[in-house]
């Protein structure tokens, strides 16, 4: 951002754009980063969004082409996870700190303790808080995922928030 050069913008959409295609809970970041570049202005923050979308656009298209419906990754899953939760009683308790519990278990207290002790404190020194908004929006995401039995606690899940949770602790 300070630097105004364009070739970053490149390589962090390209990055983006293999996240992407790693997995599809990555497309959810690139409004986020689109909205947090735009301190840089308009141009950058709408170049990076369009470099952003090739991958998933590509994706929606094929999806589409071969199975007649863009959002069949989205959904067949969905179905899965619904029919594993009923066939396995997979853990899917409506608790809203349920996804806290993993996260200790995944990373450890330690490093969740101070992940988010970190993140409250940028919070109270109005400092550094873009990936804690980050963390708190996949929180939540996931959090009404469970309350919609669209997903159970899984440690794999908590990927994603525990990277995000790195830098503070």
């Amino acid at each position: 951002l300070k630097e105004k050069k364009v070739i970053w913008l490149i390589y962090s959409a390209l990055l983006f754009n293999i996240a992407e295609m790693l997995r599809f809970e990555s497309w959810l970041l690139i409004p986020l980063v689109s909205i947090f570049l735009y301190k840089a202005g308009k141009r950058y923050s709408m170049l990076f969004l369009l470099s952003s979308l090739v991958s998933p656009s590509l994706w929606l298209y094929l999806c589409h082409r071969f199975t007649g419906t863009a959002l069949y990754s989205f959904f067949k899953p969905g179905e899965t996870a619904y029919f594993e939760i009923l066939l396995r009683n997979a853990p899917n308790s409506k608790d809203i700190f349920g996804w806290l519990n993993i996260l200790y278990q995944t990373l450890g207290y330690p490093l969740a303790i101070c992940g988010l002790a970190g993140m409250a404190y940028s919070f109270i020194k109005k400092k550094s808080f873009h990936l804690a908004v980050i963390f708190i929006y996949f929180y939540s995401l996931y959090t009404i995922n469970i309350f919609a039995q669209r997903m159970w606690y899984n440690e794999r899940y908590t990927i994603i928030l525990g990277l995000l949770l790195l830098p503070y602790s």
